[in-house]
């Protein structure tokens, strides 16, 4: 043994010891564990353990979980659990992430009132209720189940990152509460509308693509929206550009996707500077929109529109502009 183990708290698993790392962690990741029975000793040493890291494993249940008070974290993903009963013993648990089971509720999760973050990615949750108590809790990740209403989430007001990607999910709802919802992934669902974000006006990132959406009108109302997944709908038209598309001092410019959609028309009333646009592969044939945007040509991305003849011109002018100094962002005239 090393003498530096001699007063480190330990596991034992096969005959083999795991020791508590200087950060208070136990990590037991990819041991082919299939009970928490089967890590001798750790009732031993609950109270000295911060976080415990049990991914890729074989558990199929929780029933041996000690009291742990000082557990802030609990790692179950890729596992082979249906439900997580028994975490009523880890009181002050903040952080508790279960993806790639096969848990079809969140009924044990009530008790987790000291919860920030709760990820059950990949299971198979068909609603979203239990969740009342966790009033702390500020990021949800619910991607790839099978739910298909956005419900049950009028007392998560400090909810800042919320991510359903990869459900059966119709329509944006249930969000009048979420104003501090910074970031917010619904792409790969069933969606034809998103005026249900009306009120989430401080979205930095939102991630919509692959869905059935035919109007974003209500990006007007997303003053720090800075990255914008969009592509693979059906949008024909689009707020003017400047509306949503801003510039920070600081020297930060978004990244904007809306690829392979309908639209047909371009509207820009002030110049504006973007990180990257794509707006390949839609309908637009006037370009003469190009010459109010602020970027790199490399970070402009228009192939696959029926351009009028005159777009060579116009991007060739744009190209200049920028090769000449004068597509510096920090030369744009700032507004009174």
């Amino acid at each position: 043994m090393n003498n530096n183990d001699a007063n480190r708290e330990f596991v034992v698993i096969k005959d083999k010891k795991y020791f508590i790392n200087e950060k208070n962690s136990l990590i037991l990741q990819n041991l082919g564990i299939h009970s928490l029975s089967e890590l001798e000793g750790l009732d031993n040493i609950a109270s000295s353990v911060h976080a415990l890291y049990l991914e890729n494993n074989a558990i199929e249940n929780l029933d041996d979980l000690p009291f742990m008070v000082n557990l802030d974290t609990l790692c179950l993903d890729q596992n082979r659990l249906k439900v997580l009963e028994h975490l009523e013993n880890l009181p002050h648990i903040k952080v508790l992430t279960a993806g790639n089971n096969e848990i079809n509720s969140l009924q044990d999760i009530m008790t987790c009132i000291s919860l920030e973050l709760l990820d059950l990615t990949n299971n198979r949750i068909t609603c979203i209720e239990y969740l009342d108590n966790l009033l702390s809790l500020e990021e949800l990740s619910l991607r790839m189940n099978s739910i298909r209403e956005i419900e049950n989430l009028d007392f998560l007001t400090r909810l800042k990152t919320l991510l359903l990607s990869n459900n059966e999910i119709t329509k944006v709802k249930g969000l009048e509460y979420a104003k501090d919802l910074e970031t917010f992934w619904i792409d790969n669902n069933q969606l034809t509308s998103i005026d249900g974000l009306v009120g989430c006006t401080k979205l930095d990132e939102l991630n919509i693509q692959n869905n059935q959406v035919d109007n974003v009108d209500v990006l007007e109302h997303m003053m720090n929206l800075r990255e914008l997944h969009a592509e693979h709908n059906n949008i024909k038209s689009l707020p003017p550009l400047d509306s949503f598309m801003h510039f920070d001092y600081d020297g930060f410019s978004g990244s904007f996707y809306f690829s392979y959609n309908q639209i047909e028309t371009i509207i820009i009333d002030h110049d504006i500077i973007v990180g990257e646009l794509h707006l390949d592969h839609n309908r637009i044939t006037d370009p003469s929109w190009i010459s109010k945007i602020w970027t790199s040509p490399d970070n402009l991305y228009i192939s696959g529109n029926p351009f009028t003849p005159d777009v060579d011109t116009v991007f060739d002018e744009f190209q200049a502009r920028w090769m000449a100094g004068e597509g510096n962002p920090w030369n744009m005239p700032r507004d009174n």
